[in-house]
């Protein structure tokens, strides 16, 4: 231990010498003037009992000081690379977008949509850690939401992508086609989640941010469940994935294992889920060790460039806090699910779950939420195979309503502004009249019992999400059935697409 104490002492200890020498250390000054570990060792031995205590509680203090610097450092050292180089964080942040509140649009002018279906990894809210986790997950995007105000978006549902069970089409029609190629495939890749056991364990490594701008928690997996394939039985199921068919694609993949010597290779539990996936003819790429969940997503280069140095190495270390407390802790991925979706960021009202064969109709994701059902709109269908369909006319009519798809689709980040603004801790279980009250007072800034241009205007870009005046007046009209100019309670019921008391 006083090995490790000399080398931290070496690196910083000169910021610490008044504490040390208030914890008692002035009784033998050497403690101090030591230059070796031999005479550290000595001049630690000579202190009373009580002494050598305060000592090393004050260095461990010191060790956890000299981490949350590093930590910080390291955020900067990602946050200013993203500065550097932003083209990747916007074309992300534009993939992103609802095609049921924007024109999406990518760097080059194209629409820019992306349906599928995906597998992912849930926090698993009914277990203690589960609960702490999600908590946690909470306070840093508060921070994140405090400190970067106009660049950062909350991550809707955190989540940790196993891998496509059907990769990104860009339009419902293409989507449909490669469903109906592949008919079966949903339902089967939903049966093999629902069977896998053990479920993948994992720990948090850090909390970063990617180049693309998505602020992640990291996770480490579980080294215990690791398996080993021959190289040949590897071989024959990397074939089997429709996007390892090239051997170039085959070839990036296969960097992903741990070769060994003998020619073998070794899965990590998640390994193992993502090649039975790709076996059954998912089209999984980028199958890593392990992964991550997003928790918040930068958007806005020059907001960004506004946060001082000083507020983000405060952000940084309060993060740190918030995470660090639960990376001890090895936990259980029980709930992977396939989600067929329309937009990436699986907000509410774009996403179903993978049915069973045999099942009449789809169920919204989250299958708690009233307001995901009300907003699915009838763009699911499915059939006895269990594959999932996109109603093209409802899917179109619902983008060509772009200003009620606006006030709809932000419905949940708005749920927890008002969570936030009006204390309300058990949002989920209050009844739907005080929970669309409790909306309705978060763009009702003053109070007046009516929302105006301007206080929509404020409630959007505190989502991260700027408008233009002109967005504004047309999301207005869309709402104001009086012509009065602004929203009454009744007119903000009906757009939201609940019935008015």
């Amino acid at each position: 231990f006083l090995s490790s104490v000399f080398a931290l002492r070496r690196h910083r200890i000169s910021t610490h010498t008044v504490r040390i020498m208030g914890s008692g250390a002035s009784a033998n000054p050497d403690l101090v003037k030591a230059s070796s570990e031999v005479e550290l060792k000595d001049a630690f031995a000579s202190l009373s009992k009580e002494c050598q205590q305060r000592v090393l509680q004050v260095i461990a203090g010191s060790a956890k000081d000299s981490k949350v610097c590093d930590y910080c450092a390291s955020m900067s050292a990602q946050w200013e690379k993203i500065l550097d180089n932003p083209q990747k964080l916007i074309d992300t942040a534009a993939s992103k977008r609802s095609p049921f509140k924007f024109e999406v649009q990518n760097s080059k002018g194209e629409v820019d949509l992306r349906l599928g279906v995906s597998a992912v990894a849930l926090p698993d809210g009914d277990t203690d850690f589960g609960k702490r986790y999600l908590a946690m997950i909470d306070k840093i995007q508060d921070l994140c939401k405090e400190y970067i105000p106009g660049g950062c978006k909350r991550q809707t549902t955190p989540h940790m992508s196993i891998g496509s069970v059907i990769l990104d089409k860009t339009t419902p029609q293409e989507y449909n086609e490669e469903v109906k190629n592949r008919t079966g495939l949903i339902a089967s890749s939903k049966q093999f989640l629902d069977a896998v056991d053990p479920p993948p364990r994992a720990k948090i490594q850090t909390l970063k941010i990617n180049p693309d701008g998505c602020i992640t928690l990291q996770l480490e997996h579980d080294p215990s469940q690791d398996k080993v394939m021959t190289k040949e039985d590897f071989e024959a199921a990397l074939t089997l994935i429709p996007t390892c068919k090239a051997e170039g694609d085959a070839a990036n993949e296969r960097r992903k294992f741990k070769a060994n010597d003998d020619g073998s290779f070794t899965l990590s539990r998640f390994q193992q889920v993502r090649m039975g996936l790709g076996g059954l003819g998912c089209e999984i790429k980028g199958m890593w060790p392990s992964g991550h969940m997003v928790v918040a997503n930068l958007v806005d280069v020059e907001d960004m460039k506004k946060v001082p140095k000083d507020k983000l190495d405060e952000l940084w270390a309060k993060c740190y806090e918030a995470w660090s407390p639960l990376s001890d802790e090895w936990f259980e991925l029980k709930k992977i699910v396939s989600l067929c979706y329309v937009e990436r960021s699986l907000n509410e009202g774009s996403v179903v779950v993978a049915p069973a064969p045999g099942a009449a109709s789809v169920t919204a994701f989250p299958e708690t939420s009233a307001t995901a059902t009300a907003l699915l709109g009838g763009i699911f269908t499915c059939n006895e195979s269990g594959d999932v369909f996109i109603d093209v006319e409802h899917f179109e009519a619902r983008c060509a309503d772009r200003e009620k798809g606006q006030w709809q689709s932000f419905g949940a980040e708005v749920r927890e502004m008002a969570e936030n603004q009006h204390n309300v801790a058990d949002f989920g279980d209050k009844n739907a009249e005080e929970r669309m009250l409790a909306l309705f007072k978060t763009y009702d800034k003053d109070g007046s019992g009516s929302v105006t241009e301007a206080e929509a205007g404020e409630v959007m870009k505190a989502l991260g999400e700027e408008l233009s005046e002109e967005d504004i007046k047309t999301m207005i009209k869309r709402a104001d059935k009086d012509g009065t100019g602004c929203i009454d309670y009744k007119e903000f019921v009906e757009i939201m697409g609940a019935r008015p008391s």
